[in-house]
């Protein structure tokens, strides 16, 4: 590996191109190709950034020897070009989710160890100086011993997406807005709580041919003891900004976290009462999407230099995705589904 880290983007839309410029102005890292099925979008992708492309992950692998490469393609497709990269040798920084299947999420781990090839999902929550906030503050027992916790998101998904992959069942299966931004959610909630999943139920409505709103019903486990949580899930709501909420009560206090409008000159906010009084925490800079996107991508290219583990790793992924798949489970059963996973306290 040279002194910059070499990088090839796998999908080239919408998400693919916004982490093309990023890192074609990122200092350590060298843009070196690009890879698409299609190919206008292969011939736009070099043109404009000058590089070689390719019809897939395993070529760009074998014929541009990058040091890593982003995957940024649907969801479906995950699994094959994750193990392309592996079996290369290739770091991986793939976006969320990692893959859909329980048993490939096991597959990519025991792959990845046996080739000590860094595999990271793009979950970018991590960076929001809102969420580290809330994270410090209940690792630091603010709130004392957590009791309960219910969160929300909801977004106009459903109008977005309605010519688009994410709401074809050919493409997806019936996996929607639960596999896009409801994993977004979950993976904080995991993420700052530091609770494992013990079980979950699930009701959702079937007014479309992929999930798109789901109420969930969990119990953590958090510190030696069972907590219950919901977690609401709406894409069928009317403005394009998530609306996006984490209450979390504790023995000696509690904890609100609300998002603001990315569109808006609002902050995102959160407070923490406690017996002598509240106190609010404004952010604003750093929680746009751009802004955590650029150093998420940051973390993954120090991640394959081996100078940063703050991205969510294939043990934690691989945790997340046995948690979606028994809230599919329990959605289509109508019955609590018990969740075989532990969330890992080495990857906070």
């Amino acid at each position: 590996m040279g002194i910059d880290t070499e990088v090839a983007i796998v999908g080239l839309g919408w998400m693919g191109k916004r982490i093309a410029e990023q890192y074609n102005a990122m200092d350590g890292v060298t843009l070196l190709a690009g890879a698409d099925t299609d190919p206008d979008a292969r011939e736009a992708f070099g043109d404009e950034y000058g590089v070689e492309t390719y019809g897939t992950c395993e070529r760009v692998c074998r014929a541009a020897v990058p040091d890593a490469v982003i995957v940024a393609t649907p969801h479906p497709f995950h699994y094959e070009q994750v193990m392309a990269a592996i079996d290369h040798g290739t770091s991986v920084l793939v976006e969320k989710p990692m893959v859909v299947d329980p048993e490939h999420a096991i597959e990519i781990e025991n792959a990845a160890r046996a080739a000590s090839v860094e595999v990271r999902v793009g979950y970018h929550r991590r960076f929001n100086p809102a969420y580290r906030a809330i994270k410090d503050a209940l690792d630091d027992g603010e709130i004392g011993g957590v009791s309960t916790i219910s969160c929300r998101i909801g977004l106009e998904w459903v109008d977005i997406n309605e010519s688009q992959w994410r709401m074809d069942p050919s493409v997806t299966g019936d996996k929607g807005y639960l596999y896009d931004m409801g994993s977004h959610l979950l993976e904080a909630l995991l993420w700052a709580t530091g609770a494992r999943v013990e079980s979950v139920a699930a009701v959702g409505s079937d007014s479309f041919d992929v999930d798109v709103n789901t109420a969930v019903s969990a119990a953590l486990r958090i510190d030696g003891r069972t907590v219950p949580a919901t977690v609401t899930l709406c894409g069928e709501s009317t403005a394009f900004d998530a609306d996006e909420t984490l209450t979390v009560w504790g023995t000696d206090g509690r904890l609100t976290y609300r998002s603001a409008p990315a569109s808006s000159a609002d902050c995102d906010v959160v407070r923490v009462t406690q017996p002598e009084g509240t106190e609010v925490s404004h952010f604003r800079e750093g929680t746009d999407f751009e802004a955590m996107t650029r150093e998420k991508l940051e973390a993954f290219a120090a991640a394959v230099r081996g100078d940063d583990s703050r991205l969510t790793d294939y043990s934690f992924a691989r945790r997340l995705t046995r948690v979606r798949a028994a809230i599919s489970e329990a959605r289509e059963s109508g019955e609590s589904v018990p969740v075989e996973c532990r969330t890992p306290t080495a990857n906070h």
